[in-house]
């Protein structure tokens, strides 16, 4: 990886639970964290929490090809002809 580490940006509080193992989760959560320790265990980082408000670069990878103006359908009334 890289010599002096790297950062891990992201809104998922989870992975701050990973440097305080004594909180209460359940058991499939603390299953998944533990596995996500220990692959990152061997790599120097450091961890930063970004509220989810404020993280701009998830809400624009999540929106990621959308269309910013919905297509707009028009219909057109069919009535019966007066007879």
């Amino acid at each position: 990886m890289r010599p002096r580490g790297f950062q891990i940006y992201c809104n998922h509080r989870n992975l701050i639970h990973l440097i305080a193992p004594g909180a209460e989760l359940k058991i499939h959560v603390r299953d998944q964290l533990l596995r996500w320790s220990i692959k990152l265990m061997a790599h120097e980082y450091t961890i930063i929490h970004i509220d989810g408000t404020s993280n701009l670069w998830a809400d624009m990878i999540g929106r990621w090809g959308g269309n910013a103006t919905p297509d707009v359908t028009r219909f057109k009334r069919i009535t019966r002809s007066q007879t």
